[in-house]
């Protein structure tokens, strides 16, 4: 019975976006997640390989083009972390998350 009482403790807890942005922010600046995601717009298969033929640079090119899709590499990659640290979110939550994350670093959604 002890299990039992413990599992529905756990449970019943309501999941804090505050706090969870904060251990988030604790582990990612902003300067790191901007890091991650200019290595993901260059190594991730984001960029066309013509970029060269008209623009100065792979994040010239991914501006005018892209979709937001290294953005949401990097914070998936983040959550996942976050999951892994301090427990599995339901879908809600996850998704309260991301939109967390997106404003506090200012990323698109």
């Amino acid at each position: 019975m002890g299990y039992l009482k413990k599992f529905k403790m756990f449970e019943n807890k309501e999941f804090d976006v505050v706090s969870a942005s904060s251990k988030v922010r604790e582990e990612y600046p902003e300067s790191k997640v901007k890091e991650m995601i200019d290595e993901e717009i260059i190594g991730g298969c984001w960029v066309d390989s013509d970029w060269e033929e008209e623009y100065e640079s792979e994040f010239d090119w991914y501006c005018e083009f892209g979709h937001g899709e290294a953005e949401d590499v990097v914070l998936s990659d983040i959550i996942s972390w976050y999951q892994i640290k301090y427990g599995k979110l339901e879908t809600d939550d996850e998704v309260e998350l991301d939109n967390s994350i997106r404003d506090e670093y200012d990323i698109n959604h």
